[in-house]
Parts: C-alpha cells; sequence; structure tokens
C-alpha cells in the first residue's frame, strides 16, 4: 500500500485483517488512506505512521448441518439425527450498512490486528490492536 519497492517488515506497519472463519465478527478493510482495497481481507504492509481505514463487518453464524445415522435391520428403526455438526460454509445474520472509519497510527517493525465487537441494531466499533 505504499509506492516503491518492497521494504523490509523492520521498516513497515503491518495491518492484519479483522476477517475471521466460522462465527463471530467479520471486519473487512474496504478503503485505507482513501484508496479502494480489492481483497477487503488481506493483510498490509504500510509505511508508519496515521492512516484512516474505511471498514465494513458482518457478523456470521455457522450453517448447522445434520448428520443421518440408521440403525436395525433393514425394515427396522427409521434413522435418527447424529450430534450437530458446523458446516464449513457460514450465514450473515447482520452487516453494517454504513462504513466505519478508524485512524491506526503504526510503528516501523509493528503488527496490529483490526478487532471489533457489535452493540445493539446498526451500532459496532472497531479499532487496531497491538500484536
Amino acid at each position: 500500500m505504499y509506492e516503491g519497492a518492497p521494504l523490509p517488515k523492520e521498516q513497515v506497519g503491518i495491518v492484519r485483517s479483522g476477517c475471521v472463519a466460522g462465527p463471530g465478527l467479520k471486519i473487512m478493510a474496504t478503503q485505507i488512506d482513501g484508496k479502494e482495497i480489492s481483497d477487503v481481507c488481506a493483510d498490509f504492509a504500510l509505511l508508519p505512521g496515521e492512516h484512516q481505514i474505511e471498514l465494513s463487518a458482518e457478523q456470521l453464524v455457522p450453517k448447522l448441518e445434520t448428520g443421518m445415522l440408521r440403525s436395525g435391520s433393514v425394515l427396522g428403526a427409521p434413522p435418527f439425527p447424529m450430534s450437530v455438526q458446523p458446516d464449513q460454509t457460514s450465514q450473515v445474520v447482520w452487516a453494517s450498512q454504513s462504513p466505519l472509519r478508524i485512524t491506526c497510527s503504526l510503528r516501523a517493525g509493528e503488527e496490529v490486528t483490526i478487532v471489533g465487537t457489535r452493540g445493539m441494531g446498526q451500532e459496532w466499533e472497531a479499532r487496531c490492536q497491538e500484536r
């Protein structure tokens, strides 16, 4: 996310994505310093300093699949459900309706992760947390 040749990690700050697999709040960076982001779940190397990050979020709930176990003889007892297992795909149950803008201050060699929580209704918050 900066001009020029790639710099060693000791000279840049890393912003780790707030995207999570499975249930939880999935936080996606849509812009950094006014530049549109094509991969909203990517991690970014940025020059040290303050950066404006525009975010969107989704609340995910795992999709549950119920397996069937058969017992008895061929004409015996009907199948009964086994334990419920989460499927690999998740269902979106809430999505932010407007972007949230935060400022992250990065130092050279530092890594931060975007973390956040959902409040009531459309309220939510996010911040950069040092790793």
